[in-house]
Order: C-alpha cells, then structure tokens, then sequence
C-alpha cells in the first residue's frame, strides 16, 4: 500500500506520522505466521522551509510607519529583499531593500489604502528563495482636527486638519446634537480647510473629517470636534435715551433662533425691572410704564429646543427727559470724587451745578461745556463736606433739558 503525508505549507514544522498495521483475524493462510497481530511505525518528517511567513502588522491599523515582521528560516545567514506596494495609489514598489533582520520599519510613509508585502530569502551562497505568499493590511489614519472652541459666536467657523500621507481628497460631515440632524452637511473638498457655505444657527454641533483616494479608499473619521454656536443678537433699540416710558426694545434676528428675550436693570439701583422670554419676534414693548431713570438692557435668543444664544452686548439707557446721575452717591472717597451720568440723545454739551449743604451755600462748583459724561472736580471739594449736585444738557446753544434728580453726597 501507499500513505501520501502532505506537512503545513511553507512553514517550518516537524511532523509526526504514527502507522498502525493490524492482521484482521484467522484466514486459513499457513504462511501468516501469527493471527490478530499489529504492529506500530512511527517516523518524524522535517520540513525546512524555502518562504517566509508575514506575522505582522494585521488587519486595519493608524500607524503610516508600523513594524513589519516575518518568520525566518532553517539559514542563521539568510538575507531578505522586501517588497512594498500600496495597491490604492499604485505605488509599485513603494519599498524594495535588502534587510539582515526579520522585521523592519519604513523610512516613509506608507500612504493611505491597501498595502502588500512580499518578501524573499537569499541564502549565503546568494541563492534566491521563492517570494512569501502576499500579505495585505490596511491602514486608514484618521486626520485630526484642530478644535475651533467650545463656545463661539461665528457662524461660520473655519475647520483645518492635519495631512494623511496619501489622500487626494478629503469628506468633510456636519451634524446638529440639539436637533438630531445627522447629517446636516456631507461634501467632499479638495483642501485641509472647510467652512459652512451658510452661517449656522445657535445650537450644539459635530464635525468630522477624513481622507480619500480618489473613489477608491476612504479612511477612518477623525474624533468628533464638539462645539457650539451661540451668536448673540445685536441690540437695536432703543439707545441713549428716550423720553418713552414704554420704549419698543428690539434684536437683530439670529440664524437658528425661533425666541427672544430681553433684560431690564436699573442701573442705580440695581433692581430688574423686566425678564421677559420665548417672544416670537426680536422685539418687546413693556406692558407698563417704566419710571425715569437709568437702566442698562440686554437680548438673548433661544431655538425650539432650548439652546440659548450669549447674552447680547449691554446697552445703557436713559429714560426721561433729562440726564441721570449714577455718581457720586453717598459716601465718596475723596480718590473717586468725578461726577458720571448717562447721556441724552443729541446734547452738544452738560452743565455740573453743586451746592454745599452745611454751611448751606449755593453753586460752591458749576462747570459748563462738558462734552463727556464723565466730569473730574477741578478744582476739588472740600473734604468731610456734603454736597447735593445736578446735572443738565444743552440740546443747542439756548436750550437745555430739566436739571436732573438731584444726589446728595459726602466726600471722606
């Protein structure tokens, strides 16, 4: 008979081949010289190899530059020519040297795609060995992108990221976190560089980045970058100063927003006097009358689902006819002795009128064409004295507002 033993392919091995021979009873045959008999050969096959083995890298990996590593063979002597192609781009070879080690690192980067290695033993004697089986792994490193911060008042933010050895092209992904839309933008651009055709509206977002060849490999996405958008809205009105005690306080409007909302506080007193939310328009009138006096408002936006916008720029406002003293105010330092108002709307110039209250004496200070709001004492008052001061606006040369509420104060 014959037994045919076929040991693993290419590699080293040593196999053991055990054969079991048994006589299968009686058979009348004289010349069997014992029945029921068996018998036991066991031989050990060597098989030397003529091919390496690739062992690593596998499967899809980051790295452009990985550690390449093979089985050897029976040879302490064996050279290796090594072979590397990047099937994708067509890069053939991308690698062809000669190596003494069983493994090794590129100089270069691979590129993006799919990556083959061959590999073939030369023996001391320069005998050439036949080339390995290919080995193929895939590598698909994620670019990364730079952060444009958590919260911004753009909405148009412009996106870089780092370079992938390989890439031709790169797909760019916008998703909106607060609405689920997923995507909201999905295009591909030729450069490291994107920014949304359209400013986007307040709200949460994600952008991801990665690279392509051509229509022929796409790499893995970069890690989110999480932001948010939340561009306040511009104040409009009113402004300065208005005699109107139920002034129409309005916004620009805001990508993204669907409600608005304003805040009043009086500036001396620092009550709120309005807090008003989820208006349908950039817009608000007070339902009652405000009094006179100084105040300082903001607006915010809101989308339908709650997200909020930064609180807009603040706007100081006088309401009343005339100008409103925010200080002094009590007891004043003799280092903070200047004398600060709100505005009216078209003064050329303010008059300062002080009177001393004890000795009671009248006008002790007045200055006029001040074109600020701000005015230093000069020369200054007298210390541990009270005073009581006014303030008016000249609208032209012969007409002026009402003095303003009068403020007492003491200089320490």
């Amino acid at each position: 008979g014959a037994l045919i033993v076929r040991p693993p392919a290419f590699g080293s091995s040593v196999t053991t081949v055990s054969i079991f021979i048994e006589d299968g009873g009686p058979d009348n045959d004289v010349q069997t010289w014992q029945d029921n008999s068996f018998f036991v050969r066991t031989l050990m096959i060597y098989v030397k190899p003529t091919r390496a083995i690739v062992q690593t890298p596998v499967g899809t990996i980051q790295s452009q530059r990985p550690l390449i590593s093979w089985s050897g063979l029976w040879e302490t002597d064996t050279k290796w020519r090594l072979w590397i192609t990047n099937k994708t781009s067509g890069r053939n070879p991308l690698i062809d040297e000669i190596t003494t080690n069983t493994n090794f690192t590129p100089t270069v980067d691979l590129g993006l795609g799919v990556v083959e290695v061959f590999l073939q033993g030369i023996t001391a004697d320069g005998q050439r060995l036949p080339w390995s089986k290919v080995h193929r792994f895939e590598i698909n490193t994620a670019p990364l992108v730079s952060p444009v911060g958590s919260r911004i008042t753009s909405g148009t933010p412009v996106f870089t990221w780092s370079d992938v050895p390989g890439a031709t092209a790169w797909e760019v992904f916008l998703s909106n976190t607060s609405t689920g839309q997923n995507p909201l933008i999905r295009e591909v651009v030729t450069q490291r560089t994107w920014t949304p055709p359209q400013p986007l509206g307040i709200s949460a977002w994600q952008f991801w980045a990665r690279a392509l060849v051509g229509d022929k490999y796409a790499g893995a996405w970069s890690p989110p970058v999480s932001f948010a958008v939340a561009t306040a809205p511009t104040p409009l009105g009113p402004t300065i100063s208005t005699v109107s005690q139920r002034p129409q306080f309005t916004c620009s409007a805001v990508p993204g927003a669907t409600r608005y909302g304003f805040y009043v506080q009086n500036l001396v007193t620092g009550q709120v006097v309005a807090n008003v939310s989820g208006l349908s328009q950039p817009a608000w009138t007070p339902a009652t009358a405000i009094p006179f006096g100084a105040y300082r408002w903001w607006a915010i936006a809101e989308t339908a689902t709650g997200f909020r916008s930064n609180w807009s720029a603040a706007v100081d406002l006088t309401i009343g006819d005339r100008p409103v003293l925010l200080s002094p105010r009590g007891n004043t330092s003799s280092t903070a002795s200047a004398a600060r108002w709100l505005p009216i709307r078209n003064a050329i110039y303010y008059e300062v009128w002080v009177n001393l209250v004890d000795p009671p004496i009248s006008a002790v200070y007045t200055r006029t064409g001040i074109t600020g709001t701000r005015h230093e004492f000069s020369p200054a008052l007298a210390r541990d004295r009270t005073y009581r001061i006014w303030v008016r606006a000249a609208l032209t040369p012969d007409s002026f507002t009402p003095w303003s509420v009068v403020t007492e104060f003491r200089l320490t």
